[in-house]
């Protein structure tokens, strides 16, 4: 059995709530995730909980209530990681999951992928990922529980190619904290694909889990985290943009459409899935990826536990490999043709046994590595050495012996290769065949014995030649052999590695070279087809405003004429006062190349005042059209985009654009995706909503993609606003 210190580091066991900790595999925003044993099973997970999250009173009863134990308990799906038991002791908590051996995380792959050349993940592999993130959501849905904090750092892939989403019930517990208040600084590190209204202090829903589903699409397709400006196929960029939109209304109601929607749109758009093996190529999880590092790795740790003088620290996220290996360097069987041959083996099984007594703990945990540990704590016996004819197998185990005995006699056998074969009497091998012994018999009958020398004289005998063959020195005559010729196939093996390896290099460059040049032709292509494009917008009643979503602060809006007044709505921050504000010639920067300008907004929200009976926010409504403000001089020409922020941040923008008798938005890019709505008082608000595919023109190939395809010059949308109830 192997201990914790034969792996290269120190042991680190304790024990929270009836869980066994040993060693630290990974740190994860929500804690520490340790290798654990519980209630009598081994290899699994525990996440020691941060205690900066356990002091909210809120996360914690969140996390520890029963019926919410009860219900992560319960659910199991092939695409999620099994929450076994969630366990509190004193001030800590430990979550027990199953343990899925190695695994990297989607992160991982999105920062390996951005630092490639193509700066994003194939789409067989986002295909695969966003299929089963997708069906690990409708699974949870199903069951009526919700993640609240999907991440990329909760997805992992695993070395059999499993694709599985983890940390329920801490994320939900997260979420619901923030929502009763709990610093919405806890959301650091998970930023990227926490929906808008998480951030403001809502609880999670089913809403929040598609947001971030498509905020992972979103990511893995681009390379970059929403928002921004997402190319795609049609049907899946259309899924992605529904995914995020800020107003759950419009989002898919629960991630069972979504899953079943974006199969769909798979297969609208001709996506193919990974196969296992190029998910595992891509996550570096392939069998062929175990390379001469690991093997080193491995073989110092072994040295270093045997002598007791060199502490390894291994150097891998898991170690569920080295584990691996050593068991099967347990199940070799030792060679006995030398004596050599013999001590080498007698060093291997030096650094597999147990530490001596004074170095060991008082304490051990059962080793989480080893299936056949047995439950009461014990640690089995070293697998035996092979008997031989001489060595009867009851003698066996006394053949074991201590590291610095062992080393002594290697350095005792080296040596010896090293000096003539005369000049010093070779010792009798370790074990015979009976061949061997029979020879050596028929030599000392037939042979007689040199004649006694005079002990003054220091004359060398001549060797005495017999029929029988030195069996000694044929064996180590046959061993020097054995490691020429590994040490020249080794010298052959490293020539053809460093070879192919600048193959390899030079093919990745040319390559490299050729991508880069079809991508700057892509480049140029899509900057001749960029065209702009106008929307209008009419309907009735005739003077109903027509406002353009612009997104949450902070913004950028799209390029508007700087010489002329543009109205802002900032709205939607709860707790905070809607407001109307204006863009004044004093907000726009001094013109740069091509008469190009920046005008930057800042608008500061006023919390909203309280009733003082019912203590409950009074929240003034804006008018449906703001007043006309006054005439304002001073404009200049020129275009350019509008930097919008407030403070607090994440407020709801829009754009007045004019009203339903003559609103028309001109000069915008076609071929993007746009939001709308009209207002009225006394009417319920109508949305418009344009979507990159709007743009396509009728006559175009509805096969070519929307970038190069030939686009409409203007899309016109008519609106009827119904009347409130109890209006006109």
């Amino acid at each position: 059995m192997l201990s914790f210190e034969a792996m290269g580091g120190p042991a680190a066991e304790q024990i929270i709530a009836g869980v066994v900790l040993s060693e630290r595999l990974a740190v994860t925003p929500y804690g520490a995730i340790h290798r654990a044993s519980w209630n009598g099973q081994h290899d699994l997970r525990g996440l020691v909980v941060d205690p900066k999250l356990l002091a909210d009173a809120a996360f914690r009863d969140a996390l520890t209530s029963p019926a919410a134990i009860a219900a992560v308990v319960k659910l199991t799906a092939p695409t999620i990681v099994p929450v076994i038991a969630v366990e509190a002791g004193g001030a800590d908590v430990v979550v027990v999951t199953r343990g899925v051996g190695r695994y990297v995380t989607l992160q991982d792959l999105i920062v390996a992928a951005r630092a490639s050349k193509s700066g994003k993940l194939a789409l067989p592999v986002t295909a695969f990922v966003g299929k089963c993130v997708a069906q690990a959501l409708a699974a949870a849905h199903a069951a009526q529980l919700t993640h609240g904090a999907v991440h990329p750092r909760s997805v992992l892939v695993d070395e059999d190619g499993h694709v599985r989403l983890g940390d329920f019930g801490v994320a939900h517990a997260l979420a619901k904290a923030i929502a009763q208040g709990a610093d919405a600084s806890l959301w650091r590190g998970l930023s990227g694909t926490i929906a808008p209204e998480l951030v403001v202090g809502e609880d999670p829903t089913p809403g929040c889990d598609v947001y971030a589903g498509g905020a992972l699409l979103f990511t893995m397709i681009t390379g970059e985290s929403p928002p921004g400006t997402l190319r795609s196929t049609p049907a899946v960029e259309r899924l992605v943009q529904r995914a995020l939109d800020t107003d759950p209304a419009r989002r898919y109601k629960h991630a069972g459409d979504l899953a079943e929607n974006l199969i769909e749109a798979f297969e609208d758009d001709g996506w193919e899935l990974a196969e296992r093996t190029e998910l595992l190529t891509v996550a570096g999880l392939s069998s062929s990826d175990t390379g001469i590092d690991d093997a080193t790795e491995d073989l110092l740790a072994s040295l270093g536990s045997a002598s007791n003088a060199v502490q390894v620290t291994p150097i891998r996220p898991s170690v569920d490999i080295r584990a691996e290996v050593v068991a099967a360097r347990h199940n070799k069987q030792p060679s006995t043709q030398n004596r050599l041959d013999a001590l080498l083996a007698d060093l291997d099984a030096a650094s597999d046994s147990p530490p001596p007594p004074a170095a060991r703990p008082k304490t051990r945990v059962p080793s989480l590595d080893d299936p056949d540990d047995d439950d009461d704590g014990h640690t089995p016996l070293p697998p035996p050495m092979p008997a031989s004819d001489d060595i009867p197998s009851s003698q066996v185990p006394a053949l074991r012996r201590s590291a610095s005995e062992v080393e002594q006699d290697a350095l005792d056998v080296l040596s010896d290769l090293d000096e003539p074969a005369a000049a010093k009497p070779l010792p009798p091998p370790p074990a015979r065949t009976d061949m061997g012994r029979r020879a050596k018999r028929q030599s000392d009958e037939e042979t007689p014995a040199p004649p006694p020398r005079p002990t003054a004289s220091p004359v060398i005998d001549a060797p005495i030649i017999s029929d029988a063959p030195p069996p000694r020195l044929k064996s180590r005559l046959r061993g020097v052999i054995f490691l020429a010729i590994i040490g020249a196939a080794s010298g052959g093996f490293y020539y053809l590695y460093n070879q192919q390896k600048a193959d390899k290099a030079a093919h990745e460059a040319k390559q490299l070279a050729k991508e880069k040049e079809l991508a700057d032709q892509a480049k140029r292509m899509n900057e001749l087809q960029a065209v702009t494009g106008a929307i209008r917008v009419r309907g009735a009643p005739p003077d109903a405003s027509v406002w353009l979503k612009l997104g949450r602060t902070p913004v950028d809006s799209i390029a508007l004429p700087s010489s002329m007044m543009h109205e802002l709505r900032i709205e939607n921050l709860d707790g905070y006062q809607a407001i109307d504000t204006q863009v004044l010639p004093a907000n726009w920067g001094p013109p740069t190349d091509k008469n190009v300008r920046v005008a930057n907004v800042v608008v500061p929200l006023s919390p909203l005042p309280k009733d003082p009976k019912t203590k409950q926010p009074i929240v003034t409504p804006l008018p449906a059209m703001p007043p006309k403000p006054a005439t304002v001089t001073g404009y200049t020409e020129g275009r350019g985009p509008l930097h919008i922020e407030s403070t607090p941040p994440s407020a709801e923008v829009w754009l007045l654009i004019g009203t339903t008798d003559s609103a028309e938005l001109t000069g915008i890019e076609a071929g993007q995706a746009y939001e709308l709505r009209v207002l009225k008082d006394g009417y319920r608000p109508g949305y418009i909503s344009v979507s990159a595919e709007d743009w396509r023109d009728p006559k175009a190939d509805p096969k070519e993609p929307l970038a190069v395809a030939k686009k409409r010059d203007a899309i016109e949308k008519t609106v009827e606003l119904a009347p409130e109830k109890g209006g006109r």
